[in-house]
């Protein structure tokens, strides 16, 4: 079964940052080169995250406030590669504003792009998980949260075939 490849990305990512830093828990400054690796990881999975989004929207068939939704928590996922990898050249948290705003704003817009596609005309089931599994990975913090996020892009890639799988299956009709 064939992958897609943006979503996997994400995956890596999230499992990556999880598993790293279960073993080596990041602090605020000083870090050597584990630290760095957690923030690479880290900064993998926030791009992967943002290249799926559009898909994650296209899929819900949201109305336009998830579409507005979708370019503000991209916005804020800019914000937040930005924080992250000046925080990963300088080896420890830097712009910490920056990094808070940009994680409000992916927060805001996730709940505004799940409310919108719980009641739009797609599938209704997937529209809470990405701010559901960023809340637990956030709540969970050092303990392995991305870990969450990781199963659900990985899940994404491979669902995200099987739908268009069928949806281009040629129909045969008996006759």
């Amino acid at each position: 079964m064939p992958i897609r490849p943006l979503p996997l990305l994400a995956a890596a990512g999230w499992t990556a940052e999880a598993l790293l830093v279960l073993r080596y828990p990041q602090g605020d400054s000083g870090w050597g080169a584990p630290g760095r690796l957690v923030e690479l990881a880290f900064v993998v999975a926030l791009v992967g995250s943002a290249t799926c989004l559009p898909d994650v929207r296209d899929r819900l068939r949201v109305r336009a406030a998830g579409r507005a939704a979708t370019v503000v928590a991209l916005v804020g996922l800019a914000a937040l590669v930005v924080a992250s990898v000046v925080s990963l050249v300088a080896g420890g948290n830097t712009l910490g504003l920056v990094f808070v705003v940009g994680l409000g704003l992916v927060l805001l817009s996730l709940l505004v792009l799940a409310l919108d596609g719980l009641t739009a005309p797609g599938p209704r089931w997937p529209a809470p998980l990405p701010l559901l599994g960023l809340v637990v990975a956030i709540g969970l913090g050092d303990h392995g949260g991305g870990l969450l996020l990781g199963i659900l892009f990985l899940g994404w890639a491979v669902r995200a075939v099987r739908s268009r799988t069928r949806a281009t299956s040629p129909v045969t009709v008996a006759g």
